[in-house]
């Protein structure tokens, strides 16, 4: 069906199930952002391939919310007749909360229904939604979480691919799953809890020290509930090897299939006492919570836990940020280098990447995100995607955008550099918005701060620069980044406050242990983007009379580029913090280049 098609299809079950307005996501039952196909009801119905969105269906008009990284890219594929779209980064803290309440107050009639698959929303937004239901005036509104209609109209939808299981060895996990089980029902006593509910993925795979391949994250399909007595995990339990079954029965695990969950919760006995995030966990669990129950409301314990590292989590983050800057290191210098022949685009170089990465064996091969290659103008888009449909002929002018972010056995890395591959029209621009970014990223890695300080402070050291230029980027500049899990964890974040977001807060304090990706960027439609990411974990500065102080460490350490760089435009202490940056890159990456790469480094760091 065509997406018009699929749209007057939805429209037609809205109307026999007597649904009066329908709302469909991007995510999906374990909220990660990288939904398997079975759970892509929004991009089979709108066509848009992003990682976060929401469509608002009624027998009249769509209407299609996203974030700044994407709204370049909803606007070409969303092409729905009537479709309205929405920047949420520009609309206030409520996104579409006031647009719902009017759409349906100026519906006929006074008894109304709105649904959603209430697995495919969070807790929190669930709630959200059944609050601002109440505000109606005049009319009474049901929220239905029951429904999944674009299930219903998707006859050829695929079924869940689960995938093997293995275990993360304690050389790279640095505590045993007891341990950690032990840590979260001390933090649940300190809480005056004593079960919690695991809602996500993330969470499941750090607890129980396994990872696997259901997503292109090292994930698998999941969820948890940690008793006093027990730790229930629901999972596909057949692709779980045997010996690693019997291990987690002797850790204190009991094996339930995936769709137990809701049933297993349900019986939780009315005395206990439930510790739970509401932003953690999908509605349908939340819901399946039995009445009776106490319900201590907080900030997920196991997210907590697990975002500030282990030492033997950092000291293998920082081995393979070192490994995955010399596998980038040699591929740009391929890029650079064969730009000129005519055979590589934004899709294609994938290819070169991952066979430069296949050579170390502690890559993790097909679990590793697809790369986000954009040339020129479709960098403007900042979480731009080729696709081997849809992608530009990389030529030997300009710049391309690579944001690269892969798995290894011993953590994940996120990082980004804006590469020049040769004059071009816009040259004198571009060196002055890269100029700009690298200042942006190098004011905060340098900066100290105080114990207690909050993403939303650290926020504003990075855009100083782009806002006196008058500049402003619509994501924020920084996230968490899991130990062989995610790209993006929280709960920290560093962004403005109005940027909202349900899996980290701008608003907690950072704290040492913390891994982060540190990423300003300009962007300018039509022309290009830049940006530049670097993975840094933070540490202890001193303590004096005036309290703790914190800084960054740098982990990842890759040549910025020396043509796009206006050395005039930089001060005296950012060209000395250059100097040794680059230093360091040569120290780092030259023994791990052939002699062709070692001869191009030394040139690309080569003291300002």
């Amino acid at each position: 069906m065509e997406l018009n098609e699929k749209i007057a299809a939805l429209r037609e079950r809205m109307r026999q199930g007597g649904v009066d307005l329908f709302m469909v996501t991007t995510e999906d039952a374990y909220l990660a952002e990288s939904a398997v196909d079975y759970w892509r009801s929004l991009r089979w119905l709108t066509g848009f391939s992003g990682t976060l969105a929401y469509a608002m269906v009624t027998q009249d008009a769509v209407s299609f919310w996203t974030d700044a990284r994407y709204v370049i890219q909803a606007r070409h594929q969303v092409q729905i007749d009537q479709v309205k779209h929405y920047d949420v980064t520009k609309v206030g803290a409520d996104y579409y909360l006031d647009w719902i309440r009017e759409t349906l107050s100026a519906m006929e009639g006074d008894q109304l229904v709105m649904a959603v698959d209430g697995r495919t929303i969070t807790a929190s937004r669930g709630l959200l939604l059944q609050e601002n239901l109440r505000r109606l005036h005049g009319k009474s509104c049901t929220l239905r979480t029951d429904l999944d209609l674009v299930g219903d109209i998707w006859k050829d939808r695929p079924e869940p691919a689960y995938q093997p299981v293995f275990e993360h060895e304690m050389k790279y996990a640095g505590r045993s799953r007891q341990e950690k089980l032990a840590d979260l029902r001390a933090r649940l006593a300190e809480n005056g809890a004593d079960h919690t509910i695991v809602g996500t993925m993330e969470g499941v795979v750090w607890l129980t020290n396994m990872r696997g391949q259901d997503l292109v994250n090292p994930l698998f399909m999941s969820h948890a509930l940690v008793t006093p007595e027990v730790a229930k995990l629901f999972a596909c339990v057949r692709m779980i090897p045997e010996e690693l079954r019997e291990k987690l029965r002797q850790d204190g695990y009991e094996l339930y299939d995936i769709d137990q969950a809701e049933e297993e919760i349900r019986k939780i006995s009315p005395d206990a006492k439930l510790f739970y995030d509401p932003y953690r966990m999908n509605f349908a669990l939340y819901s399946a919570v039995p009445e009776g129950v106490e319900k201590i409301r907080g900030f997920d314990q196991v997210n907590d836990l697990k975002s500030v590292k282990n030492p033997v989590e950092r000291e293998n983050f920082i081995r393979t940020d070192r490994m995955e800057c010399a596998a980038l290191f040699k591929f740009f210098h391929y890029v650079k280098k064969h730009a000129a022949d005519g055979n590589l685009n934004e899709y294609n170089v994938s290819e070169i990447l991952y066979a430069i990465r296949s050579k170390n064996p502690e890559f993790l091969g097909k679990r590793s995100a697809p790369l986000m290659a954009a040339y020129m103008k479709n960098a403007a888009g900042p979480h731009y995607f080729p696709t081997e449909e849809e992608n530009t002929a990389i030529e030997p002018s300009g710049v391309l955008l690579v944001d690269a972010v892969t798995h290894y056995y011993g953590g994940t890395t996120d990082i980004t550099r804006t590469v020049y591959l040769g004059p071009c029209p816009e040259l004198e621009e571009l060196r002055k918005d890269y100029t700009l970014t690298l200042r942006s990223l190098m004011d905060l890695s340098r900066q100290v701060f105080r114990e207690g300080v909050d993403g939303a402070y650290l926020d504003s050291v990075a855009r100083r620069v782009m806002w006196n230029a008058h500049l402003q980027y619509g994501y924020g500049t920084g996230h968490g980044i899991g130990y062989c899990i995610v790209a993006h964890e929280g709960p920290q974040f560093i962004s403005e406050p109005s940027y909202k977001k349900e899996w980290a807060f701008c608003f907690l304090p950072m704290k040492p242990g913390m891994v982060m990706a540190l990423e300003p960027g300009v962007y300018k439609e039509g022309k290009y983007g830049v940006r530049l990411e670097d993975n840094l974990y933070i540490t202890e500065d001193l303590t004096n009379e005036y309290g703790t102080f914190y800084r960054f460490q740098n982990m990842s350490y890759l040549p910025f580029e020396r043509e796009l760089i206006d050395v005039e435009a930089l001060h005296p202490d950012e060209i000395a913090w250059l100097n040794q940056y680059h230093q360091t890159c040569w120290e780092q990456l030259s023994p791990l280049l052939d002699e062709e790469e070692r001869e191009a480094l030394r040139e690309a760091t080569e003291p300002l």
